[in-house]
């Protein structure tokens, strides 16, 4: 069995969501709702070098994933 529960996603929702996004970024944004969805509390730390760290990013990925955060994130 599955530790964590399921992360239910609505198609419709998230294609609506994301239609501007490319390929990369939406991935980037996908991998993030699971690190959070997946860390205790649902919140991951103020820290854009451990999320990218956890999200295997690489350096050219991190101005996306800083976008992907001021746009969605509180």
């Amino acid at each position: 069995m599955a530790q964590f529960p399921s992360l239910n996603l609505w198609t419709d929702s998230w294609l609506a969501d994301t239609a501007h996004l490319d390929r990369v970024t939406r991935d980037i944004y996908l991998h993030l709702l699971i690190l959070m969805w997946r860390t205790p509390g649902c919140r991951v730390p103020n820290s854009i070098e451990w999320i990218a760290n956890r999200l295997r990013l690489t350096t050219e990925e991190i101005p996306i994933l800083k976008a992907i955060i001021s746009e969605f994130c509180k």
